[in-house]
């Protein structure tokens, strides 16, 4: 839609496609989270292994919901010509969530090293990929909203488009030329049945 120059229905199709995915992707995740303790037991046989399994299935559910969000809104990124977005995840991952997890889960700052929140600590480690894609949303949200002009975003996607159909159609018009000419062809026919009759010979 964008490459037709429609932003506005471009605008649409991305808020809807969203919107179907992530309703797709809550369905799997209540299905994964209401089965919980009947996975845990596929995972392991002991008892403590599947009390942790079912106590960090929902940063799995919340992860999985985050991640086809970022992939929805970082789709559009290269084709407005807007690659560098997806270098936020480096910036937001060792700035962000690196700095917060190392804080809270490895440190005494939020909880005391008493052993008592072990599942509190890991909660917070596990949540490191999560924490990331949640500030690349509200970044590109941001940008999206504020800072992208949806119509010179579509004038852009339009000039590469016809830049691709300009470079496809100059491929098609390189002719062709033979290596060999049909004389030279025509001799080799000719010295390979000699050669043929000689052996029989």
């Amino acid at each position: 839609l964008l490459g037709k120059g429609d932003y506005v229905s471009a605008i649409k199709a991305l808020k809807l496609s969203m919107v179907l995915s992530a309703v797709c992707v809550l369905i799997g995740n209540i299905f994964l989270y209401l089965f919980r303790v009947q996975i845990s037991r596929f995972v392991s046989n002991e008892e403590e292994v599947q009390r942790y399994f079912c106590s960090f299935i929902w940063i799995l559910c919340m992860h999985t919901q985050l991640r086809i969000t970022v992939i929805n809104l970082s789709s559009i990124l290269i084709p407005i010509g807007r690659p560098y977005f997806y270098n936020l995840s480096k910036l937001t991952n060792y700035f962000i969530g690196v700095p917060l997890v190392i804080c809270v889960g490895l440190t005494s700052m939020v909880y005391a090293n008493d052993g008592a929140h072990i599942i509190d600590r890991m909660s917070w480690i596990f949540s490191l990929s999560p924490i990331n894609m949640l500030t690349r949303i509200v970044i590109v949200s941001i940008f999206y909203c504020c800072c992208l002009n949806w119509k010179d975003a579509s004038k852009i996607v339009v000039e590469r488009a016809n830049q691709d159909t300009k470079t496809s159609k100059n491929c098609e018009d390189t002719s062709y030329y033979p290596l060999f000419d049909e004389k030279d062809q025509f001799q080799e026919e000719d010295e390979e049945s000699t050669t043929i009759e000689f052996m029989r010979i």
